[in-house]
């Protein structure tokens, strides 16, 4: 018993004597207290070690076991955008389509391929056969650009960066051309093929126009240009090039026939007109329009086209529909022609000369003493180069 503060001193005293009796009862409760310090030790200890040892095996095993991580992969829209118009009376170019196929096969890196040759040999419509085939494909986008100048190149640009909504095709300060190659080399675009149709412009591209750096490159990608200029073709595609010229005869009775019909046609009538007009394309399909919208045999039609210089340029200058040929081309052949001319002598009076000596000539085997006039070698070279290539 403790003395409080307020007992006398013999009280206190007393208290003192009489705790000596209780000294065996503290040391008794010390002692058990000290006991069951001891057991709460070792039960808390195991307890708590229990409890880790748990949580670390929760740890180890969500560490072993793999987690499902979700992440948002972006697919590539699918997209074509070419002209719509479209049938299947596509003749001839048999070894040129395979030749294309061929050339664009590799996968997994970036093709480029060109198609030379003059106006009206069927450029556009092989580019546009071989887009075709891509029509109703899932996974590969088809994009076609008039690449005759600037302005029909940021014409179509812009309609694209438009449909395919690229990032920026609202600006109307901001350059559709490069925004379109940005997209083509993005992992967005996906597995595409781009046709630069009519690319006749080798200042545009290769000289001051410079617009070869904004083609676009991608393993993902091919390219497939269509080009009146040799120097184009060979710079765009160098050993992928290939020449393009006027179609066969067994071509050319074929393409009449799918326009004309054998009806009211024979076969000796289908040959002679293919002849005539030397397997092009363009002027054949002149012919069968005229032939059809005039209600006229293929004798009739010759003899009209035979029967003075005159009467065979207005016949070659009547417009027709086309739906295959860039609207903004005029389709008559002797216009394409007479712009074929022009392109030539731009670049090359000599090799124009000589084309003017040779039109008044049978085309068959011109001895080379009739048209040579010039006393340079190289000149001459490269002017019946010029030719050979605008002839292909």
């Amino acid at each position: 018993m403790a003395p409080s503060a307020g007992d006398a001193g013999w009280k206190r005293n007393w208290k003192a004597l009489t705790s000596v009796f209780h000294d065996k009862d503290v040391a008794a409760v010390a002692a058990g207290l000290a006991q069951s310090l001891t057991v709460i030790n070792h039960y808390h200890g195991a307890y708590t070690a229990a409890t880790a040892g748990s949580i670390l095996q929760k740890l180890t095993a969500m560490a072993e076991k793999p987690q499902k991580v979700e992440v948002e992969i972006e697919v590539p829209v699918r997209h074509f955008i070419a002209p719509t118009v479209w049938t299947d009376d596509f003749a001839g170019r048999k070894d040129t389509i395979e030749s294309l196929e061929k050339l664009l096969a590799g996968e997994d890196k970036h093709r480029r391929i060109s198609v030379i040759g003059l106006g009206g040999v069927g450029k556009t419509r092989l580019l546009l056969q071989y887009a075709y085939r891509f029509k109703d494909s899932d996974t590969h986008s088809v994009f076609w650009i008039h690449a005759s100048s600037m302005s029909r190149m940021n014409k179509t640009c812009a309609e694209i960066a438009r449909l395919v909504k690229i990032k920026g095709w609202e600006n109307p300060m901001s350059n559709k051309i490069e925004l379109v190659k940005e997209y083509l080399e993005s992992p967005k675009a996906g597995k595409w093929t781009l046709l630069l149709d009519n690319a006749d412009d080798y200042d545009l591209f290769y000289g001051s126009g410079n617009l070869s750096k904004s083609i676009p490159r991608s393993d993902n990608g091919a390219i497939l240009m269509s080009t009146r200029d040799g120097r184009v073709g060979m710079e765009f595609a160098k050993r992928n090039s290939i020449s393009l010229g006027a179609l066969s005869l067994e071509e050319s009775i074929t393409l009449l026939d799918t326009r004309l019909g054998v009806e009211d046609n024979t076969f000796n009538d289908l040959k002679e007109l293919s002849e005539e007009l030397c397997g092009i394309p363009l002027a054949l399909v002149q012919a069968s329009s005229f032939i059809k919208q005039n209600f006229l045999s293929i004798p009739s039609y010759l003899e009209i086209y035979r029967s003075s210089d005159k009467d065979k340029i207005e016949l070659l200058s009547e417009d027709f529909d086309d739906d295959y040929r860039d609207d903004e081309i005029r389709n008559p052949i002797a216009t394409t022609w007479s712009l074929s001319f022009e392109f030539i002598q731009k670049r090359d009076p000599l090799a124009a000369d000589i084309l003017s000596v040779m039109s008044m000539l049978d085309p068959q085997a011109i001895p080379e003493s009739l048209i040579y006039n010039e006393k340079s070698n190289l000149k001459f070279s490269k002017a019946m180069g010029k030719i050979g290539r605008a002839h292909v």
